[in-house]
């Protein structure tokens, strides 16, 4: 009687803690993604044999933070592409109206420099900077940047 009990426990809790588990992940990535697959940076910089390159694809800023202020809506209009192969290329910017060409280079594979140019997009400001490559997943990119700001990029065809 007893070991039934402890058994029949012990299993409710597992079943339990898995499905506590499983309800409280973060699926943000995962939806964006149609599952869990991350990327490593490889010494060919945001490129997986696996995964398609985030490199020459149109991006939007799907999250942007200064410090702990969400400043996403600031970069809804412009569309991202950071062209170009691995060390360098050009950091492209648009909207409706204009365009502009800055330019993007890794001395590494886990950071990446951007210099675009402000005018008349002074809020291109935020992006000039070294960023660290948090996560890199299949259409989907986190920048962050040493004082804690961060910038998410999602292809548009994801």
């Amino acid at each position: 009687m007893k070991t039934t009990f402890f058994t029949r426990l012990i299993a409710g809790s597992l079943i339990t803690a898995t499905i506590f588990t499983a309800c409280s992940k973060n699926n943000s990535i995962d939806e964006l993604n149609n599952g869990p697959q991350q990327t490593t940076i490889s010494a060919k910089g945001i490129i997986d044999i696996e995964n398609p390159n985030i490199l020459n694809q149109d991006l939007k800023v799907y999250y942007a933070s200064d410090g702990a202020v969400d400043i996403t809506e600031q970069f809804n209009s412009f569309t991202f592409k950071f062209a170009g192969n691995y060390p360098a290329g050009e950091a492209q910017v648009w909207n409706d109206l204009l365009a502009r060409i800055g330019n993007w280079s890794m001395a590494n594979e886990s950071s990446i420099n951007i210099a675009y140019p402000t005018d008349p997009f002074t809020q291109l400001a935020f992006l000039n900077r070294e960023w660290k490559i948090g996560v890199a997943n299949r259409g989907f990119i986190v920048f962050t940047a040493a004082d804690g700001d961060e910038v998410h990029f999602v292809s548009k065809t994801q």
